[in-house]
This record gives C-alpha cells, sequence and structure tokens, in this order.
C-alpha cells in the first residue's frame, strides 16, 4: 500500500505490479498519494493484480493520470490535472486491456485531459474486451476533447460491454475548434446506459 506519498519528474510514479510465476498484488492501494509531471502516468495499475484501491490521489503535469488493468478496482476521489492537454496520448484515467472489468469509477475531478475516461483494448484478441461492467458515476470532466470513450481495437466485435455513467458532468469544451468532436462516443454500444448526467450538445 502506498499511503500519503510524494513522487516528483519521475517516468511513472506509483505501480501496482506482479512477479512473473509467483504471488500476485491483491488488495493493494494508493491512497491520498501525490504525483507530479511523471514523463508518462501518474498511477498505474497491472495485469495480474487484483483489487486495486486508488482513492483521494493527485495527480498533476502527468501526461497521462491513472491507467487501471485490475480487475473489480475503485478509483474514486481523485483530481487530476494532465500537463499535455489535447495530446492524442492524454488521458485523464484510462480503463484497459480486458482485465479491467467490474471497477468503479466515481467522483473523480479531470481537467485539460485530451480524453477524460478512456476504456480501451488491448493490442490483441487475446485482450479485447468481452464484457466490462464498469460504473462510472458522479465524475466531472472539463477542457477535453472527448468526455467518455471507448476504443475497441476489434470494431467488429459488439459483444454488451454493460457500462453504467450516471450523474456525471461533462460541462465543457477545450476550444471552439474540437466542437464537432465526440463528447461520448459509447452510447451506441449495446448494454451501455447513461442516466442523471450532464451532457453538452455539440453546435
Amino acid at each position: 500500500t502506498f499511503d500519503s506519498c510524494k513522487a516528483y519528474n519521475t517516468t511513472q510514479a506509483f505501480d501496482i505490479s506482479y512477479l512473473t510465476y509467483a504471488i500476485p498484488s491483491i488488495n493493494s492501494s494508493i491512497i491520498n498519494c501525490f504525483s507530479k509531471n511523471a514523463q508518462q502516468t501518474g498511477m498505474t495499475t497491472h495485469q495480474g493484480t487484483y483489487i486495486s484501491i486508488l482513492n483521494n490521489n493527485n495527480v498533476v503535469g502527468c501526461k497521462q493520470g491513472i491507467y487501471c488493468r485490475t480487475k473489480n478496482s475503485v478509483i474514486s476521489n481523485n483530481k487530476i490535472i494532465n500537463k499535455y492537454g489535447t495530446s492524442s496520448t492524454s488521458y485523464g484515467i484510462g480503463i484497459g486491456e480486458s482485465n479491467a472489468i467490474n471497477c468503479i469509477i466515481s467522483n473523480n475531478t479531470i481537467t485539460n485531459a485530451r480524453t477524460g475516461i478512456y476504456i480501451t483494448d488491448g493490442t490483441n484478441v487475446k485482450s479485447f474486451y468481452k464484457y466490462a461492467g464498469l460504473l462510472i458515476e458522479g465524475n466531472t470532466i472539463c477542457n477535453f476533447v472527448t468526455g467518455i470513450q471507448l476504443n475497441k481495437t476489434a470494431p467488429y466485435d459488439m459483444s454488451p460491454m454493460f457500462i453504467d455513467i450516471i450523474k456525471s458532468i461533462l460541462p465543457s469544451l477545450s476550444s471552439s475548434d474540437v466542437k464537432k468532436k465526440s463528447i461520448l462516443n459509447i452510447i451506441d454500444n449495446m448494454g451501455t446506459t447513461i442516466s442523471e448526467s450532464i451532457i453538452p450538445t455539440l453546435v
């Protein structure tokens, strides 16, 4: 467990991982921590881990905020201010590689990320999502190009993802030149529901 730790100017600040053919990391947590100016990810968890808690952290000036690849994780009450704005590799919270299923992403505030919450497949067929089971609730995303994005490596795969987006606020776009881009591009996926969320209409 990382608790009340600080990291500055690292490549990747906090990392929950595993040893190959050894005991995985289970019930690990990063709480009350501060990461600033990481070249890559402020905080990350890997496949091969189970139940990670990332709560009440501040991630500032990093290329990516938090990247989770752990089943049954909770990512909540974090404040993320990205460095790279609308860079194509900038996201606030990433959920990925098919392993991060049944996760809760709640009450986070994300600013200056190209994509606020980024749900993505892995790079090969074994790491494509068939099911996600994500609850995305009470998040505020500001100054973005895409608020919440599902990136399917296999676009022909229409497996229901079961993503629930509840009480989330996406109040603003980053600039007028991105108004034609998608704020929320997962609503056509079967099994996705959106309720009680404030999502602006594009002009």
